[in-house]
This record gives C-alpha cells, structure tokens and sequence, in this order.
C-alpha cells in the first residue's frame, strides 16, 4: 500500500510524510510548521519562497520529477477551490431547492427527481 503524503499549506509540495505540523520542515521551501507559520501568514511565507526562485531546499531529497509552478498552481487552485466555489455551489443548492424544486418536482417523474436530487447534491460537497 502506497504510504499516505500531505500537501505543504506554503509551497504547495504534495510528498510531505507527516502533516504539516509539530515542527515539521518542508523539505522543499523549508517551511518549519508551528514555528515559522506562528510569526509569519502562509501566504508571506509563500513569497518568500517565490522571492528566493522557488528553490527545492532538501537537494538531497530532491525529486526527480519537481516541479514548483505545477505544485504552487495545484495548491492555489484547490485553495480557490474550497474556499470560494464550494460556498457558492451550496447556495446554488439552496435557491434549486427553495425555488425551483417545486415546479421540478411537477414536471418529472419520481426516478428523474431522484436522479437530479442526488446529481446536485453530489456536486454541491
């Protein structure tokens, strides 16, 4: 079984082994969790790292396969993701709910109600 890998919250490097926490350091921006991240905001930290060339730290542990603007871009959109288009989808949920089902529920039949249900609600979490 392939060992379970944590994204650093900084630089966005998806092979951490522990979580991001209790003094660990990426290995790649070199961030040490719950010392640096105390006194700095992530996204300060992120541009640091930027600032320095965006520099794997650990080359002894340099991946073959690193890429640091592929990483960084997965972070942020998974961030953007989750905090901006997850809210709106639950709100779209709640108008379709509020508003439309009633109308939607008259004009399909039970199998195609529950199909719609269970498409938007799948896609709302």
């Amino acid at each position: 079984m392939k060992p379970k890998t944590y994204v650093c919250p900084v630089c966005g490097y998806p092979q951490l082994e522990d979580p991001p926490s209790r003094y660990e350091i990426c290995p790649c921006c070199q961030t040490q969790f719950e010392n640096d991240d105390e006194f700095s905001t992530r996204k300060a930290l992120r541009d640091e790292w930027i600032g320095k060339g965006m520099k794997f730290w650990a080359t002894w542990e340099l991946p073959n396969n690193f890429a640091p603007n592929k990483q960084l871009h997965d972070l942020l959109w998974n961030n953007t993701v989750a905090a901006w288009v997850m809210p709106k989808r639950n709100r779209l949920l709640k108008y379709i709910i509020r508003h439309l089902w009633p109308e939607l529920s008259e004009a399909l039949d039970e199998q195609a109600r529950l199909d719609l249900f269970l498409s938007i609600t799948k896609n709302s979490q």
